[in-house]
Parts: structure tokens; C-alpha cells; sequence
């Protein structure tokens, strides 16, 4: 568990880089993925707050990749 908590934290730094530099596709798309490993990890530790924050985020991102 502690490589997807680390994959996710680089996933969501990356994500949102890409966002504030305009490349929004890739950095919306990158952002997701971060949101559903945020999510397996969340699940995992039962941090609900957690789950619910990402899966939220997860609906933004895939709002803005359409």
C-alpha cells in the first residue's frame, strides 16, 4: 500500500503541473488515475474522508477531459 500512496502523491503533483502549464487532457487525465489510486489506498485504510474528497476529484477530472 505504501507504493500506490506514493504513486498517487507523484500522479497528483504531475497532474496538476501539467494543468497550470495548460496541457489540460494529459493533466486531467493523469489526475484521474491519481484520483482512483487515492481512492484503493483510501478504501484500503478506510480513510473515508479521503475516498469521498477523490471521488469528487474524480468527477471534476473526468468533467474536464470532456
Amino acid at each position: 500500500m505504501r507504493s500506490i500512496e506514493i504513486l498517487a502523491t507523484i500522479m497528483t503533483i504531475v497532474g496538476f503541473f501539467l494543468l497550470s502549464e495548460k496541457v489540460f487532457v494529459v493533466g486531467f487525465t493523469i489526475s484521474l488515475f491519481s484520483n482512483v489510486l487515492w481512492l484503493v489506498w483510501g478504501a484500503d485504510q478506510k480513510a473515508w474522508g479521503i475516498v469521498t474528497v477523490n471521488a469528487c476529484l474524480a468527477l471534476s477530472s473526468i468533467n474536464g477531459i470532456w
